[in-house]
C-alpha cells in the first residue's frame, strides 16, 4: 500500500510529489512500522528515482538532438539568407543597369527618327531637284533647237 502511494505521487506529481510523500511516510507513519516495509519503500522510491533520471536524461539527450537539428536549419536558413541577398544585390545592379540601357535606346530612338526625318527631307529634295534638272534640260534642248536651225535643217539633209 505505502508503494502504491509513493508510487501514484510520483506518477501524478513528479519528483516534488515523491519527495513529499517520503516527507508524510517518514517514519512515524502508521503504515510504515517495520524496517522490511520502510526497506520496501525506500527501494521503491529509489527505483522510481532512478526511472525519474534515466527519463530526464532521455529527455535531455532528445533536447540536445533537437537543438543540434535546430542549429543546423538555422545555418542553412542563414545561408539562404546570405544568397538571397546576393541576388537581391545582384537584381538591383541589374535593374540600374536596364534603367540605363532603356535610357540608351530611347536616345538611339530618338536620332534614329530625327534621321528619318531627315532622310525623308533630303529625298524630297533630291526628288525636287531631280525635277528641276530634267525641265532645265528640256528648256536647254528646247532653246537649243530654236537657237540651230541650220543644225536641224543640216540633220534633215543627211
Amino acid at each position: 500500500m505505502v508503494e502504491n502511494l509513493i508510487e501514484q505521487a510520483f506518477r501524478q506529481y513528479g519528483l516534488l510529489g515523491l519527495l513529499v510523500a517520503f516527507i508524510v511516510l517518514g517514519p512515524g507513519f502508521t503504515y510504515v512500522r517495520t524496517k522490511n516495509t520502510r526497506l520496501q519503500a525506500e527501494t521503491k522510491a529509489q527505483e522510481l528515482l532512478n526511472e525519474f533520471l534515466r527519463e530526464e536524461r532521455d529527455h535531455a539527450e532528445q533536447l540536445e538532438e533537437n537543438l543540434t537539428a535546430t542549429l543546423a536549419r538555422l545555418e542553412e536558413e542563414k545561408e539562404e539568407v546570405f544568397q538571397l541577398q546576393l541576388k537581391l544585390t545582384q537584381n538591383a545592379f541589374q535593374l540600374e543597369k536596364l534603367a540605363e540601357l532603356r535610357q540608351q535606346v530611347q536616345a538611339l530612338t530618338e536620332r534614329v527618327t530625327e534621321l528619318e526625318a531627315q532622310v525623308n527631307r533630303l529625298e524630297a529634295e533630291n526628288e525636287r531637284l531631280n525635277s528641276e534638272v530634267a525641265c532645265k534640260q528640256a528648256r536647254i534642248e528646247s532653246l537649243e533647237q530654236r537657237l540651230n536651225p541650220e543644225s536641224r535643217a543640216g540633220s534633215d539633209r543627211e
